[in-house]
């Protein structure tokens, strides 16, 4: 007669858990879209995309030079905190673009919000 803590034990140790088993996925249709948005080429195409919509803005000045904002853009992403955010991400939140920042009002550039205690806007 077979133990049953025996079969419980022999189960755990030699099944193969369900995140090795072979993908059978042929096409980038068949991925979920978030393995999509993380891939370095299509984040690259995407920051093309939004590179292109920023310079078509009248109010927007100060822009670099497309080459120079993705040197940028990848030595920044290849931080392991920054670690595959999107060039938008980027945009917000690294210090070398304020003219980015000020143009939207964030980071240090925000404004103080109506009723908005000193301390709060500080820490903002």
């Amino acid at each position: 007669m077979a133990s049953s803590v025996l079969h419980i034990k022999d189960s755990y140790y030699f099944e193969i858990p369900r995140g090795l088993w072979r993908s059978h996925r042929e096409s980038i249709n068949d991925f979920p879209e978030h393995y999509i948005r993380l891939d370095p080429d299509f984040q690259d195409w995407e920051a093309e995309r939004q590179y292109d919509a920023l310079s078509k803005i009248d109010g927007l000045k100060n822009i670099p030079p497309k080459e120079a904002l993705f040197q940028q853009y990848h030595a920044w992403r290849h931080d392991e905190k920054n670690f595959a955010k999107p060039f938008d991400r980027f945009l917000e939140e690294a210090p070398s673009n304020a003219w980015f920042q000020q143009h939207l009002a964030l980071g240090r550039f925000a404004k103080k919000l109506p009723g908005e205690s000193s301390e709060d806007y500080a820490e903002r």
